[in-house]
């Protein structure tokens, strides 16, 4: 553990088929900081011809090999990254303005029929397609996986550890970010612990993810994003938190770069302080088992077990 410094994981999401160009560029840019990025990667396209697989693009993968090569990481990124084939996602998600009404509408009135995909049976037979994929591009598994959309659901984290994963990073510490992107300003700096990692189950360690700051940010709101990251990076510093901020290709892109005008400013800051220790989910996921940084305990999530409300909780009692 550097004294002083704080993890800096610098994290995207989306990547995937077709995707050359934009690995291409984020490389680049991050090469500029010497920070390496952990990229969230979808193995299965759906496309009106049917499915299309990572291993067949040949320019994607020439790309992720190059960026390996330069200390990058890559990891499984759901499957197809349909917003509900692991469970719901995070309520908030369905926000008129991100996921809209009309996916809140259909989920929850469909959801007895949904729930029969959500079968640790079919969570696992799920998460193999992509996994096959994965293998047949790179010749090994990927050691960590984030859902898409945030979906979760208790059987997707059986069926990760019961496939030999070493991590998920699902759990959402801050929307403010992402309330912000839809011009809800009046959002406030929030922070919901634990901040730091903790088990999902015996073998499996959840990444909680800060937030996104740059996601379609508009030309005159770089600025007040920018604020925003540096707020949270400076509180991460304060109480020894990791800074796990995530990112997206086409966030980034959106608006002529706002995203990477955003995090331009952010990196020019963090990485200037002295005060940053950047590395790879996959390295800090080592550092952690060895104990060169603190896991939090996975209490701080989950409420006694059972709850309250139920009989079980009164057992024995009239």
């Amino acid at each position: 553990m550097s004294k002083g410094k704080s993890p800096l994981l610098w994290t995207n999401d989306d990547l995937g088929r077709d995707g050359a160009e934009s690995l291409r560029r984020m490389v680049e840019f991050l090469g500029r900081y010497k920070v390496p990025g952990s990229f969230a990667t979808v193995p299965v396209a759906l496309t009106k011809e049917g499915p299309r697989f990572i291993d067949d693009d040949a320019a994607l993968r020439d790309q992720i090999a190059k960026a390996r090569s330069a200390g990058h990481e890559f990891f499984q990124h759901g499957t197809t990254h349909v917003c509900i084939e692991y469970g719901m996602s995070d309520p908030r998600m369905y926000h008129a303005k991100l996921m809209g009404h009309a996916e809140a509408r259909e989920v929850t009135r469909q959801r007895p029929y949904y729930e029969r995909f959500w079968t640790l049976e079919a969570i696992k037979a799920q998460i193999e397609w992509g996994r096959d994929a994965w293998i047949r591009a790179f010749g090994e598994p990927s050691k960590g996986f984030r859902p898409g959309c945030g979906c979760t659901h208790r059987n997707l984290f059986a069926a990760l550890e019961e496939l030999d994963f070493d991590w998920v990073s699902s759990d959402l510490v801050s929307f403010t970010g992402w309330m912000w992107t839809v011009g809800e300003f009046d959002t406030p700096h929030e922070m919901e612990p634990p901040v730091r990692p903790y088990m999902r189950t015996a073998k499996l360690m959840e990444f909680p993810i800060l937030d996104d700051f740059a996601f379609r940010v508009k030309p005159d709101q770089v600025d007040r994003f920018v604020e925003l990251g540096l707020a949270y990076w400076n509180r991460c510093v304060e109480e020894g938190w990791p800074f796990i901020v995530c990112s997206h290709w086409h966030g980034l892109e959106a608006n002529h770069d706002t995203g990477y005008r955003v995090h331009e400013r952010l990196l020019d800051t963090i990485m200037g302080s002295g005060r940053a220790d950047p590395m790879t989910l996959g390295e800090y996921h080592r550092k952690l088992l060895a104990g060169e940084y603190p896991l939090d305990p996975p209490e701080v999530l989950n409420p006694p077990d059972p709850p309250g409300y139920h009989v079980w909780h009164f057992e024995g009692k009239r």
